[in-house]
């Protein structure tokens, strides 16, 4: 029989050795075991996605994704600046008399974008529960299209997001 075939698989083996440092409460970084304390920013990260993930729709994918592009929220004056550097605001044509409004800007991380646009579509159509901010984009859709019900969602919760950030608070339902 094959040698190759006994030999257990390396990725298992090194997302195994993971999982053991992080229920320990190490982190293994490039083969040294490093203690992952309050001023790790690896510690900071994973507390600001759990803080995220506590939002209806807001998935561990989407809290990971914003809290890494994001990175430090002291960065951003006001919460709602946030929205413009993600792309999440409309386009802007102006020149003389002419003022135009576009669609948004999709400047800034598509991934990130996408993920928020997602979030807002599960809290519209899956999510049960009783929000205001639902109520809220929904009486958008009911004016307009539901698409741009989900785009204006989506901002509201990149706005909300960063305000817990930067708050360290959980998210509470009204």
């Amino acid at each position: 029989m094959n040698d190759a075939l006994l030999q257990p698989e390396p990725l298992l083996h090194c997302k195994f050795q993971r999982s053991v440092c992080r229920a320990q409460g190490l982190a293994n970084v490039a083969g040294s075991k490093v203690e992952l304390g309050e001023g790790n920013p690896r510690k900071r990260d994973a507390m600001h996605a759990e803080l995220t993930m506590s939002i209806p729709g807001v998935g561990q994918l989407t809290a990971l994704a914003f809290t890494a592009a994001v990175d430090d929220p002291g960065r951003f004056r006001r919460s709602r600046d946030i929205g413009a550097y993600l792309g999440l605001v409309s386009r802007r044509y102006q020149s003389g008399e002419v003022d135009y409004t576009g669609g948004i800007s999709k400047c800034g991380d598509r991934r990130v974008r996408t993920l928020l646009y997602e979030a807002a579509n599960v809290m519209l159509t899956r999510y049960k529960g009783q929000l205001k901010l639902k109520d809220w984009a929904l009486a958008i859709a009911k004016r307009s299209t539901m698409r741009k019900a989900r785009i204006a969602l989506a901002r509201r919760l990149a706005i909300i997001m960063h305000a817990m950030l930067r708050h360290g608070t959980e998210f509470k339902p009204a």
